[in-house]
């Protein structure tokens, strides 16, 4: 800055100084935010696990849909994930079994190897 005096140097100095700890503050408000959010994630698996593994292993199936006779009644409406999840397994399973079987594939006609290509260009 040549043609700058003193104090014009020293205020643009100061202008980004300011500007890159705004800029800092920013960055780390958005990973602070990122991270939060990944926290708030993780603890909503923790608490659905937590369910899970407090919810017994086994639960009697009924005609109503895969609600164990435990979920119906303690939880009203609400379906336990064991059992929403099995039956989630068995419709996967009968809608794949379902599919038609895919037409088998012709074969690739065999490759020239990469020696015979070479010793061809030798030639």
């Amino acid at each position: 800055m040549p043609g700058s005096t003193r104090r014009e140097q020293n205020r643009i100095a100061q202008r980004n100084f300011r500007q890159r700890k705004i800029e800092k503050a920013r960055k780390t408000e958005r990973e602070l935010e990122a991270l939060q959010t990944m926290y708030n994630a993780l603890l909503q698996e923790h608490e659905a696990l937590k369910a899970v593994q407090a919810a017994p292993e086994s639960h009697p199936r009924q005609a109503s849909g895969g609600v164990s006779d435990h979920s119906a009644r303690h939880q009203g409406r609400s379906y336990s994930v064991v059992s929403v999840q099995s039956e989630l397994e068995m419709q996967l399973e009968e809608s794949v079994s379902s599919l038609p079987s895919l037409p088998s594939l012709p074969s690739l006609p065999s490759l020239p190897s990469v020696q015979s290509l070479h010793s061809e260009q030798l030639e």
